[in-house]
């Protein structure tokens, strides 16, 4: 298993390093904005199908503030298939 972060979500040479090391799940541990979750899940998938590879990705994804307090909303992708 490989983990990498969001930013490096964006660098798919990265990734492909990880995948010929022999990795077959890769994760990604993010702080992803919500504004560019359609982004996110094209690039999740896009790294799992280039190299081949699960893609387990959980994210904080936004906040909200409701009568002063402050709560964290929180998405989780479960699984991107190599075969997406």
């Amino acid at each position: 298993m490989g983990i990498i972060i969001c930013y490096d979500l964006r660098f798919p040479e990265i990734i492909r390093d990880l995948g010929l090391q022999g990795i077959q799940v890769l994760h990604i541990v993010a702080e992803w904005p919500l504004a560019r979750e359609t982004h996110w899940n094209i690039l999740l998938r896009a790294r799992a199908i280039e190299n081949q590879m699960y893609v387990v990705a959980s994210k904080y994804c936004g906040h909200t503030v409701r009568s002063g307090i402050r709560r964290f909303l929180t998405n989780c992708r479960s699984l991107e298939s190599p075969s997406s």
